[in-house]
């Protein structure tokens, strides 16, 4: 018997391009899997599948990936690794800076509002050279701030802004990089049951 959650992961994942009946479990034993991962193109375990996301027309597939001894949240989007922020619609693709020159303290924009509790998980940015996973620092607690350069998903250089970036101050959180997926992680990446 298929329960809602079975049936809504096998239409989220049949618009992210798994085969039909694969989240059932159906030609590979005709169970459904306990757990779902996504797997890099050497077989290695990028994170066990939590949930999927689906603003607009496009869908992300949120993932639990452990790194030494704590797991991290991050987003698989078009092949690509991001970063989770408070508001879960859109991967974290960028840390921020209050220099011109991508120096100094690196800030994660969490999207959310001063008064916003904070999440249960890591907040996550995926960006610069190497795909460098930014982690907050632990007890960091809610900065308001004004960034003057930025670190973009996939960039290999500092962007500056030439003053304050976007639309006004935000809220920020400090960050540490502690790990770099590029070298973790090899794409494309596909779905597979748990063994």
């Amino acid at each position: 018997m298929k329960t809602s959650s079975t049936v809504a992961l096998a239409c989220a994942l049949a618009v992210v391009g798994v085969p039909a009946g694969a989240a059932e479990g159906k030609g590979g034993g005709g169970k459904s899997p306990d757990c779902m991962r996504v797997r890099d193109s050497q077989n290695r375990v990028v994170g066990t599948i939590v949930g999927v996301i689906t603003p607009g027309l496009g869908s992300s597939i949120v993932v639990f990936t452990q790194i030494d001894n704590a797991v991290y949240p991050l987003q698989v989007v078009d092949q690509r690794l991001l970063g989770m922020m408070d508001n879960g619609l859109a991967g974290a693709t960028y840390v921020a800076f209050t220099t011109p020159d991508c120096t100094g303290t690196p800030y994660l924009d969490t999207g959310a509002l001063p008064e916003s509790p904070p999440p249960l998980y890591a907040r996550t940015a995926v960006a610069g050279p190497g795909e460098l996973l930014y982690v907050q620092v632990p007890g960091s607690p809610l900065e308001t701030i004004e960034y003057r350069s930025l670190m973009s998903a996939g960039a290999l250089d500092c962007t500056p802004c030439g003053g304050p970036c976007g639309y006004g101050p935000i809220q920020a959180v400090r960050s540490t990089v502690i790990a770099n997926l590029g070298q973790m992680f090899t794409p494309p990446f596909q779905i597979a049951a748990c063994p």
